[in-house]
């Protein structure tokens, strides 16, 4: 039976609400959410958890310019995702 990898990111460091809150508040609109995790030193799901659990405000979602550009990076519309030139 072989193991299974865990391919799983590490914290670099632990999430505090008071140190990083304000800054996510403010860029999560406007960026993607791996490089404001990158900014930061988290990995993305410690940035999707507080976001999920404010997602009654308004800074909790996307710009819809923001999320089509994220969109079409990734190929979320079908097909391969495209090469950048």
């Amino acid at each position: 039976m072989t193991k299974k990898k865990s391919n799983s990111e590490k914290p670099t460091r632990r999430f505090c609400e008071a140190k990083d809150g304000p800054f996510i508040q403010e860029n999560y609109p406007k960026y993607p959410t791996a490089i404001i995790a990158k900014w930061q030193g988290l990995i993305k799901k410690q940035v999707d958890d507080y976001v999920y659990s404010h997602n009654e405000e308004d800074w909790a979602k996307k710009d819809p310019d923001v999320k089509s550009q994220i969109n079409r990076e990734n190929g979320k519309k079908g097909g391969r995702p495209r090469k950048k030139p």
